[in-house]
């Protein structure tokens, strides 16, 4: 009876020891805050903000190793809600799988192609989360304009050649070497007008 008494005895005071060793430990990690993020669009029109997607990463300090959500959803008014620990490197990456919003940046007009069910990176932010509350994080993106691909049926090989009417030193141009590769492919984050496209043999 009483080896099994300090057996007992000796069970609780290593449980005791843990839970307080646990303890001291959380006092050292970082704590954690909710981060609202909001991407805002300058022209909403048409698009289902649920096709615009964030990679979150952040880092905690030099002892920690980063952590990343990839392709986390928005909802229905653009707003990605996440926890991270107080004081992190943060960035966020803005992607979409619709053809017709245009890159983040200051009046950036550059085009892209889009396959089907292809993710387009968009842009992306660093930020330094304080160690207090802050307001919601707020990103803008922009509609654009998009076409698709339809080239001649005995087009086998070539270039895709596309400008405004008013720039003709400015073409952009895509290359492809086999006609199937073309197929479910939009060339979006354009400006919104007119848009001349050419398919030259090659």
């Amino acid at each position: 009876m009483r080896r099994l008494i300090l057996i007992l005895g000796t069970l609780a005071g290593i449980l005791c020891f843990a839970a307080a060793t646990n303890d001291s430990l959380r006092a050292f990690e970082p704590q954690l805050m909710k981060v609202r993020l909001k991407v805002l669009l300058d022209d909403p029109r048409g698009l289902k903000l649920e096709k615009v997607y964030l990679q979150i990463c952040y880092r905690a300090g030099q002892e920690y190793t980063a952590a990343c959500y990839d392709a986390v959803p928005c909802d229905s008014s653009g707003v990605v809600e996440t926890r991270v620990p107080r004081g992190s490197l943060m960035s966020v990456t803005v992607s979409s799988y619709d053809p017709t919003v245009r890159h983040i940046g200051a009046d950036s007009t550059d085009s892209y192609s889009l396959a089907k069910a292809c993710l387009e990176i968009l842009g992306s932010v660093g930020l330094q989360i304080p160690n207090k509350a802050i307001e919601p994080i707020e990103k803008d993106i922009s509609r654009g304009a998009a076409f698709t691909v339809c080239p001649p049926e005995k087009l086998e090989q070539g270039m895709l050649l596309f400008r405004r009417p008013s720039e003709k030193d400015v073409l952009h141009t895509i290359w492809f070497r086999e006609r199937s590769s073309l197929e479910g492919t939009v060339v979006g984050g354009l400006e919104p007008g007119e848009w001349l496209v050419r398919y030259v043999c090659g």
